[in-house]
């Protein structure tokens, strides 16, 4: 086997169970120029200490070897260098023969450069590799970073486009309720100038009617009843005393005249005045009272008994022959800030709130801001004065309360007043006769 090795110019090394070797036969000229100085007789050695590539060989071929099978294993290609600066191209191959273990170092002279050069390759071609691995790693670490900051930028626009669209929507109901407020505020500035107008000639109207009704009653004294001009003096006297209501109803619109004022139990005014509403109303009109409210609010009995003659008196007009239906009701609320929008003169606490809703023809959006206008009216010259409602207004203003209309045409028409309560008022306190 010696001259075997030798003939094929390889080297051979028998494997130790300490892990060296031992070298078999004689060295190869190739290896004593790679190895002069380990290389000698039956020298002891590691393939570690001669060839550093086989060192990455030697852990499969132990395992190989510990397997126990009879067979072999080869090593992939290598050069070494020696001492004179000429290449050996190596290839080793671990060995069992079932009694024996024994690596095997072939030495190749044939197609040297093409080997070498397909060794280059093989090495270019794993740098290659092992670069791409590198870059397409940092690649997947870099996309990974690129989605983690796109999900959180996307979270963050979120949130973002979130709080905006609640901006907004707090914007726009800041904006409607700005809107809601300056409208308010127009309508008292313009009802508060006309009420001055009007009150101012009213008065100088009544100056004028008192001297009528003066020199009309004088001229009756003197006139004999039943003669034409007895008669003519009485419708005069007439028109008179209606001229007188109409500049009172003038006078309470512009708050120039003050009632007297003392706490009204409200359901017992709106059940007298419905009582007689009955008998005057025509019968195609059902009237559904709820008055569940007990509370007491400072007022004018008289004026009350008027705020709900006109407005009642209103709806069953606005329902016409065809009748319909008319709901009075009387309930306590609390009016929280939330509800400043809708009724913005009024501050926080409890009111007692009248309700009258109608089933009519309602009234036209257009028409509908101009309501509270006095002499404005969209009745026939027999049918209104257009003070009604302004007196209305007036009345519910000076008891520091507020009003409030919904109309939709062909639906119907709702008032909503609200009157404060007279907060822990016994009824047992008031003076009795």
């Amino acid at each position: 086997m010696q001259a075997l090795f030798k003939a094929i110019d390889t080297a051979a090394l028998q494997f130790s169970e300490d892990g060296t070797f031992t070298l078999i036969g004689e060295a190869p000229g190739w290896l004593k120029n790679l190895c002069p100085d380990l290389i000698v007789g039956s020298q002891r050695l590691a393939p570690g200490d001669v060839f550093s590539f086989l060192e990455n060989f030697m852990d499969e071929a132990r395992r190989f070897w510990a397997g126990g099978h009879a067979g072999c294993r080869k090593s992939g290609l290598w050069i070494e260098t020696d001492a004179e600066g000429k290449d050996h191209l190596l290839e080793a191959s671990a060995v069992n023969t079932g009694e024996d273990k024994i690596l095997i170092i072939a030495h190749d002279h044939l197609a040297f450069n093409e080997k070498q050069s397909l060794i280059q390759k093989g090495r270019e071609l794993a740098l290659d590799r092992s670069l791409l691995q590198r870059m397409q790693t940092e690649l997947q670490t870099i996309q990974a970073r690129l989605e983690d900051r796109v999900r959180l930028r996307t979270r963050e626009l979120e949130t973002v486009n979130q709080q905006l669209a609640r901006e907004l929507e707090q914007r726009m109901q800041l904006e409607q309720e700005r809107s809601e407020m300056i409208r308010h505020l127009q309508q008292s500035q313009k009802m508060e100038a006309i009420g001055t107008l009007a009150g101012g000639i009213a008065h100088d109207f009544n100056n004028i009617l008192s001297a009528v009704l003066g020199y009309t009653e004088l001229s009756l004294v003197d006139t004999k009843p039943g003669t034409t001009l007895h008669q003519n003096l009485t419708h005069v006297m007439r028109a008179a005393h209606r001229a007188r209501d109409l500049i009172r109803q003038i006078l309470t619109f512009s708050r120039q005249s003050e009632p007297e004022r003392q706490p009204v139990q409200l359901r017992t005014i709106a059940a007298e005045t419905l009582k007689l509403l009955r008998a005057s109303m025509p019968a195609l009109v059902s009237i559904l009272e709820d008055l569940s409210s007990s509370a007491f609010v400072m007022a004018d009995p008289t004026q009350m008994h008027q705020v709900l003659m006109n407005l009642c008196t209103n709806a069953a007009q606005a329902m016409g022959d065809q009748g319909g239906r008319l709901d009075v009701s009387l309930k306590d609320r609390h009016i929280e800030a939330c509800d400043r929008s809708v009724f913005p003169e009024l501050p926080e606490g409890h009111y007692l709130e009248l309700t009258i809703r109608d089933s009519g023809h309602g009234i036209h959006p257009d028409v509908l801001p101009r309501i509270f206008d006095p002499f404005f009216t969209t009745k026939r010259k027999d049918e209104g004065t257009g003070m009604g409602l302004a007196v209305v207004h007036g009345i519910v203003k000076s008891c520091r309360g507020a009003i409030q209309v919904e109309s939709v045409p062909g639906a119907g028409t709702t008032f909503r007043i609200l009157l404060p309560v007279i907060q822990n008022f016994r009824p047992d306190s008031l003076s009795r006769p």
